[in-house]
């Protein structure tokens, strides 16, 4: 359980609503995710990048691993917003009971009691507090984050429970444009669904 109790944090290191974009799907060994026609695969060479610049940070955590991500395809930078990625964590699986406990969790207590060094990366602390959703068996967590450069980005955490553990899908844009994402951030949320070797028996 000690890798799901992270799972508020490790979106830092980074409902039925209709999306004002065209949306495709896109099918993976794990899942089948469904996102803007104008989107783009972030390189498994950034990614690894991104994974190893976490790592360096030297945090009390464990290594944070991104299955894929995507982001606008406006841009000609990597990881410029708006962003998404995916985390699948094959650590086991939770029985319902065990995954819908997972909203005790809330990040302020965990920096505080396990993690303190994370403050000279963040200016202000998150909430992190997660909600589960029966209608769609997503835990849900939302903040707004200062970092130390003084960088304000809004992040919703959609975390899916599956046969081998859970994905956790990650959607980020800067504070003052996410209110123009957030349709479409849910929408892609609430689309995933695990491969037939994924999905809970």
């Amino acid at each position: 359980m000690r890798n799901y109790t992270y799972l508020a944090i490790s979106f830092l290191l980074l409902f039925d609503v209709a999306p004002a974009q065209e949306m495709k799907p896109i099918k993976f060994a794990e899942l089948t995710i469904n996102l803007p026609t104008t989107w783009v695969a972030i390189p498994r060479t950034i990614l690894d990048m991104f994974e190893e610049g976490i790592a360096s940070m030297e945090l009390d955590i464990p290594r944070q691993s991104y299955a894929y991500g995507f982001q606008s395809g406006e841009s000609d930078e990597w990881f410029d917003y708006p962003t998404v990625l995916i985390q699948v964590m094959d650590d086991g699986k939770l029985t319902l009971a065990q995954f819908k406990s997972l909203q005790q969790y809330k990040v302020a207590n965990i920096i505080n009691d396990d993690i303190p060094d994370i403050k000279r990366i963040l200016k202000t602390m998150p909430t992190g507090q997660m909600y589960y959703d029966e209608t769609n068996a997503i835990l849900w967590s939302k903040d707004e984050i200062e970092y130390a450069d003084g960088e304000k980005v809004t992040k919703i955490s959609g975390v899916i429970r599956t046969e081998h553990g859970v994905f956790q899908v990650i959607a980020s844009s800067a504070k003052e444009s996410y209110s123009s994402f957030e349709k479409i951030f849910i929408s892609i949320i609430t689309s995933v669904i695990p491969s037939r070797d994924y999905e809970c028996k």
